[in-house]
């Protein structure tokens, strides 16, 4: 971690383009949507070239950075296929803080169950981990975003949102 025996705070934003092809057989759905991770790590301070504030990495770019930066090393969990990622950035900023963005689509795992159908509710969930890090390492801020804010913005085809959450939570495995 960037400072010994002090859990890094990451900052996270989720939103959410399209929420399509939910199979309610397999337990499944497809997600499309950007997620900015950020956090500050002062020793990336020496990557910035004199006479700039920041430096910005797209896509092939970010592959070659990320790896020489300390990286929370972010998965989905519930991911059951491959996330395919169509762009990404990664700015350093002079003080260190760190912004990393992608926009992903990728099939999920979520428990449906329809037992009181016509009047079943469900939860599509995106679970989000720091590979390898535990909470003395790393903590998820507590201010975490699900945009869009509002449930008419959401583009879910037939189903029709009654609320988006987002929640945090620490699991021992």
């Amino acid at each position: 971690a960037p400072v010994k025996d002090t859990p890094i705070q990451i900052g996270i934003n989720l939103r959410i383009i399209k929420i399509f092809d939910v199979d309610p057989v397999a337990e499944t759905y497809r997600v499309d949507a950007y997620i900015d991770y950020s956090w500050l790590d002062i020793r990336n301070d020496r990557l910035i070239p004199d006479g700039r504030n920041s430096i910005t990495l797209e896509d092939l770019q970010v592959d070659d950075f990320y790896n020489a930066i300390w990286n929370p090393a972010f998965e989905i969990i519930n991911n059951i296929d491959t996330k395919e990622i169509s762009n990404k950035r990664l700015v350093v900023s002079r003080g260190g803080k760190i912004t990393y963005n992608e926009r992903f689509k990728a099939t999920l795992s979520s428990d449906m169950n329809f037992h009181l159908f016509p009047f079943d509710s469900h939860k599509l969930t995106i679970n989000i981990e720091a590979f390898s890090h535990d909470t003395k390492t790393l903590n998820f801020s507590e201010n975490p975003q699900v945009f869009p804010k509002t449930n008419k913005e959401w583009n879910l085809n037939s189903w029709r949102p009654k609320s988006r959450t987002c929640r945090l939570s620490a699991n021992d495995y």
